[in-house]
C-alpha cells in the first residue's frame, strides 16, 4: 500500500507540469511523500519509496515519448508504450538513490557514532529533514542532466512557471535550485497540516524552544520571496540594442508527409507564403527544425529557389540535415544542422547540434543493439554525430544571435557561449513527434532558459508550439499546435548577464549545499 500511495504521489506531482498545470496538487503530493518517507523504517523502503514518486511523475511527465513510436516505420507502434516505463524506470534510480543520500546524511547527522543506519526518521525535525531532501534532490536532478549524456526534460522546479514571479527567482539560482524550494514548500505545508491538527498524526515536529517557530518560517521564506521578485525592479538590467524584426514560420506539416516527395511543392508553396513579403527593413526569418529534406550544402538549385524570397538584407535561418565524409570521400554520419542562407542563395554560417537525443539521433550499444531489432526513431542508417558546442553569430543588421536546435534547450547552464554572449537565442524544434504534452513541456522549459540566462528566445517549431519568449519568461505571442501561422514580431531586449549566466549550475549546486549545511549547523548548536 506504501508504494501505491508514492507512486500516486508522484502522478499528483507531475500534475504540475504543462499542459495540465495543477500546481497546488503538485505540493499537497510532494507533502504526502515527504510524511511517507518519515514513517519509513529501513534504507530499502527510503529507496523505493522515492524510486516509485520519481517513477509516477516521469511516466505521466514523459508520456509523449510513446507518440514518437507512431511515426517509425522500422519498430511497432507498441513498443512506445513499453519505452516509457522503461525510461521511466532508469530515471527513477536517480532520484532514489539521491532520496537513499538524504536519509544517510540525516541519520549520520544525528546519530554519527551509534547505528544510524537504522535511525527512526519521525523523530528528527521535519525542518531538517525537508532541507536535506530538497538538497540532495537538486544534486540528484543536477547529475541526471550529464551522466550518460544526460535527460534533464522536466525538473521539478518547472512547475513554478505557473507561479512566474516565482519562477523568475531562476535568474539568481538556476531551475535545478527551484526544485528544491518546490520540496521546502511541500515541508512548510506538512508542518503546517502537523500545528493545525496535533492530534491526528503522530508528532512530526518537537517544538522545544525557538524550533517551534520553525514551521511559519518555512511556510512565509517563499511567500516573502515571491513578494520580492514580484516587485523587484530589473529595468537596470536591461541592454540596449537595436531593433531586430524576425518572421517565424510554423508550417504545420504533418511529420509523416515531409520525407514523401508527392507532398514536396505544396510544402514549398506553404513556406513561401508564411515567409512573408519584403519589408522596408532587413528581417530574420526563422524556419524549424528539419525544414528541407535535401542536403542544402550539395544543393545549388534548392539553395537559389530559397534566396528568391528573401529581400536584398533578409536572412533566412532553417534547419536540415548535413552530410559528413571521410578522408576517402565516403559518407559516414550526419549532422542537425542550422543553416543561414542570404539573399545570393549562399550559405554564409552552419551551426550543428551538439547534444543529441539518445536512440533518436544516435543509437547507443548500435553493435549490441541490432542483435535485438532495435533501429533509431529518427529514420536512416547513419547516425549522426555531434556539434561543437553552443555557437553565436554575429550579423550586421540583426546582432549576435545564439543557437540552440530543438532538445538541447532543456539543459540547463548549457545554451549559451559564455565568451560571446548573444542578443537572443534562437531555437528550432520538430515537435510534431511529441503528441500532447511534448510541446507544452517543451516550451515550459525554453521558459526557464530565458529566465536563467536573462536572454529573450525565438522558437520555431513544424506544429507548435512556436513562440517570442522575453527575458523575464513572458511568452509575447504564439502559434498554437496544429495551425499554421507566422509571427511578425520585434526581438524584446535582453538583460545584463544575469547571476546564474555568470556562473551557471555551481550556484544551484551552492543553493543545494547550503540546506546540508544549515542542517548540518542546527543540529550541532543543538547539541
Amino acid at each position: 500500500m506504501i508504494w501505491i500511495l508514492a507512486f500516486l504521489s508522484g502522478l499528483g506531482a507531475a500534475f504540475g507540469l504543462q499542459p495540465y498545470n495543477l500546481w497546488p496538487l503538485s505540493f499537497v503530493a510532494l507533502a504526502l511523500w515527504l510524511a511517507l518517507l518519515r514513517q519509513s523504517k529501513t534504507n530499502r523502503q527510503v529507496f523505493f519509496l522515492g524510486w516509485f514518486f520519481a517513477f509516477g511523475y516521469f511516466w505521466l511527465g514523459l508520456d509523449w515519448i510513446a507518440q514518437a513510436f507512431t511515426h517509425q516505420a522500422n519498430m511497432p507502434s507498441w513498443l512506445g508504450f513499453i519505452a516509457v516505463p522503461l525510461l521511466s524506470c532508469y530515471l527513477s534510480c536517480y532520484l532514489a538513490l539521491g532520496t537513499l543520500a538524504a536519509r544517510y546524511f540525516i541519520a549520520a547527522v544525528h546519530s554519527p557514532f551509534s547505528a544510524w543506519k537504522r535511525a527512526n526518521l519521525s523523530t528528527i525535525p521535519i525542518w531538517r529533514w525537508t532541507l536535506v531532501v530538497a538538497g540532495c534532490w537538486t544534486i540528484s536532478e543536477w547529475i541526471k542532466s550529464w551522466l550518460f549524456a544526460g535527460f534533464p526534460w522536466n525538473p521539478l522546479g518547472v512547475i513554478w512557471l505557473n507561479l512566474l514571479p516565482v519562477a523568475e527567482i531562476a535568474r539568481w539560482i538556476g531551475s535545478y535550485a527551484l526544485s528544491a524550494m518546490a520540496i521546502l514548500v511541500a515541508g512548510a505545508l506538512l508542518s503546517l497540516y502537523e500545528i493545525i491538527f496535533p492530534n491526528r498524526t503522530k508528532r512530526l515536529f518537537p517544538a522545544q524552544g525557538w524550533s517551534r517557530f520553525l514551521p511559519a518560517i518555512l511556510i512565509i521564506m517563499p511567500i516573502v520571496a515571491w513578494t520580492l521578485i514580484a516587485g523587484y525592479d530589473v529595468r537596470w538590467l536591461w541592454s540596449d540594442k537595436k531593433l531586430i524584426h524576425l518572421v517565424i514560420v510554423q508550417p504545420n506539416i504533418p511529420q509523416d508527409e515531409k520525407a514523401d516527395t508527392r507532398y514536396q511543392a505544396r510544402h514549398a508553396a506553404i513556406f513561401t507564403r508564411l515567409s512573408g513579403k519584403a519589408e522596408p527593413y532587413p528581417r530574420m526569418i526563422l524556419w524549424p527544425e528539419d525544414a528541407v529534406q535535401t542536403y542544402l550544402e550539395e544543393d545549388p538549385f534548392t539553395r537559389t529557389h530559397l534566396s528568391e524570397i528573401l529581400a536584398p538584407r533578409d536572412l533566412l535561418l532553417l534547419g536540415g540535415d548535413a552530410l559528413v565524409s571521410n578522408d576517402e570521400g565516403r559518407i559516414i554520419a550526419v549532422r542537425n544542422s542550422l543553416f543561414v542562407l542570404n539573399a545570393k542563395g549562399i550559405l554564409v554560417k552552419r551551426y550543428d547540434k551538439a547534444n543529441l537525443v539518445p536512440f533518436g539521433e544516435f543509437m547507443p550499444f548500435r553493435h549490441w543493439a541490432s542483435y535485438l531489432g532495435l533501429a533509431r526513431l529518427v529514420p536512416g542508417d547513419l547516425d549522426f554525430i555531434p556539434g561543437p558546442g553552443a555557437e553565436s553569430f554575429n550579423f550586421k543588421d540583426f546582432g549576435s544571435v545564439g543557437i540552440q536546435i530543438c532538445y538541447e534547450i532543456v539543459f540547463s547552464g548549457r545554451v549559451v557561449d559564455r565568451f560571446h554572449r548573444p542578443d537572443f537565442i534562437f531555437n528550432l524544434s520538430n515537435d510534431s513527434w511529441f503528441g500532447v504534452s511534448g510541446p507544452p513541456q517543451h516550451l515550459a522549459q525554453a521558459r526557464l532558459r530565458a529566465i536563467e540566462e536573462g536572454l529573450p528566445i525565438a522558437r520555431a517549431t513544424s506544429t507548435g508550439i512556436s513562440a517570442l519568449i522575453d527575458a523575464e519568461g513572458h511568452i509575447i505571442d504564439q502559434l498554437p499546435v496544429n495551425r499554421a501561422g507566422r509571427l511578425s514580431v520585434v526581438v524584446p531586449p535582453a538583460m545584463q548577464p544575469t547571476f546564474f549566466a555568470r556562473y551557471g549550475n555551481r550556484i544551484s549546486l551552492i543553493f543545494a549545499m547550503s540546506l546540508l549545511l544549515i542542517t548540518l549547523l542546527g543540529r550541532i548548536k543543538a547539541r
